[in-house]
């Protein structure tokens, strides 16, 4: 049986050490004041993670737009016009642990509500073995689309005929309509 990898920073060493992987995997620093603001500046949009933690708990959405800094916590937004001022209200309301920064991505949505799309592989013999792939949907007004966040899982055929518009390859390179 395969174990799950709980620690954010490992779990994305690992990924980075996988040539056909490494340029699929979003850009991720330890968390500090100035690779927040290097990324902020670069992407616009970053997430802060708890290293460990799963279910969406302590993840917080920051961006930087206009002149503006934001962070948007749960539900609750927060916005400042200087960097300084943004990053202490950031480490009042996080929680008091060792955190990753993330490249936002910006994700498909249906509804209005991100989507995200999960696959899940084991290593079975010494090989990496596709198992089920999910589509989770964000609860209204969340960001997050952890299920015990109140988000909604779908398949993933649901999913992405929901999320995509127009055509897109079905199986065996058909073409399927939305």
């Amino acid at each position: 049986m395969g174990r799950q990898l709980a620690n954010k920073w490992l779990k994305t060493e690992a990924l980075l050490g996988n040539d056909s992987v490494a340029a699929h995997i979003p850009q991720t620093r330890k968390y500090n004041s100035e690779s927040l603001k290097q990324m902020l500046h670069s992407f616009g949009m970053v997430v802060i993670k708890p290293v460990r933690g799963g279910g969406g708990y302590g993840v917080i959405k920051v961006t930087y737009s206009g002149g503006t800094y934001s962070f948007t916590n749960m539900s609750r937004r927060s916005s400042f016009t200087s960097y300084d001022t943004m990053f202490r209200a950031l480490n009042r309301t996080k929680v008091g642990r060792p955190y990753i920064i993330q490249q936002g991505i910006h994700l498909a949505r249906i509804g209005g509500r991100p989507i995200d799309y999960r696959v899940k592989v084991v290593k079975q013999n010494g090989k990496w073995v596709y198992r089920a792939m999910v589509g989770r949907l964000a609860r209204p007004g969340l960001f997050v689309t952890n299920l015990c966040k109140g988000g909604t899982q779908l398949t993933a055929r649901t999913a992405l005929s929901q999320s995509l518009s127009g055509e897109w390859p079905g199986r065996n390179g058909r073409r399927c309509v939305n």
